[in-house]
């Protein structure tokens, strides 16, 4: 399947999503590493194409987002296949359920189109490792050295929704669904730093708290899948801010000053988008 670079390809069973107020249901949040005082420009892809044929600069996070489209998309996942090498179809088949097989077989593929057009191959034909923590990264050993060291990228797949991010600094992102869990409390004591906890407890409807936990459910993924370090970090280690501008108020030691990360949110129930 061969790529033509700067030729649109699509994925039948996905809708690519504009806007928060397009993901009804789910959170949405991006982190990146940058110097202190950079600009961000951040830019959501409004189809699934790269918008402008060159990788994205250190002060950029590129962000598409996709949702199964309507009314067959979640049994149409069979058509994501052809995109995904061999290991990424396997694994998908092995998931019981459409919702399951569609998200991880869309996000995969939804990253090997953008990659694939950078890279000017087809998308089977990107190749792809890991670090030493898992973190998913370009193979050096198949693809030229300089657009390895430039180009960082992150998804995320959720039943209903998926994320690829892009930027030219290191970048995570993650999409959860919004909904009330009865142990969110219990869940930000056992798991999150002692900021979250008391944000939490100061926080007065159940709609607040639960975006509440939401946001710093997703932000802390991302932070953690920018960093590379996954759950290894620990998710007690940084803080966030409770409203308004997504920004650290308290960093995991050696990860530097934290006005060098910075971050974004959106969420149904608050149905804005805050970046910093």
């Amino acid at each position: 399947m061969a790529r033509t670079r700067g030729s649109t390809l699509r994925l039948p069973a996905v809708a690519t999503v504009s806007g928060p107020e397009d993901h009804p249901g789910h959170a949405v949040a991006w982190a990146a590493d940058f110097a202190a005082g950079t600009e961000v420009r951040l830019r959501i892809l409004r189809e699934l194409a790269l918008p402008e044929a060159r990788p994205p600069r250190a002060d950029e996070v590129w962000l598409w987002l996709g949702m199964p489209a309507l009314p067959s998309g979640l049994t149409d996942w069979p058509s994501n296949l052809p995109w995904l090498s061999d290991q990424e179809a396997s694994r998908t088949r092995r998931f019981h359920f459409a919702h399951d097989r569609w998200s991880h077989s869309t996000a995969h593929a939804a990253l090997r189109i953008l990659m694939s057009e950078l890279l000017d191959c087809p998308p089977r034909d990107v190749r792809l490792s890991s670090t030493s923590k898992g973190k998913p990264v370009l193979c050096r050993a198949m693809h030229p050295a300089a657009t390895c060291r430039a180009v960082h990228f992150n998804i995320s797949h959720t039943r209903g929704m998926v994320a690829v991010a892009l930027s030219g600094s290191p970048v995570g992102v993650d999409v959860e669904p919004v909904r009330a869990l009865p142990d969110m409390r219990q869940l930000v004591t056992d798991l999150m730093a002692p900021e979250a906890l008391a944000a939490f407890d100061n926080t007065a409807s159940e709609a607040q708290k639960m975006n509440l936990f939401f946001r710093y459910w997703t932000l802390g993924e991302a932070f953690i899948k920018a960093t590379g370090q996954g759950l290894d970090q620990g998710l007690d280690s940084f803080a966030f801010t409770p409203c308004g501008t997504a920004r650290l108020t308290k960093v995991t030691p050696g990860w530097g000053d934290p006005g060098r990360w910075h971050m974004g949110f959106s969420a149904a129930s608050a149905n804005r988008t805050e970046e910093k």
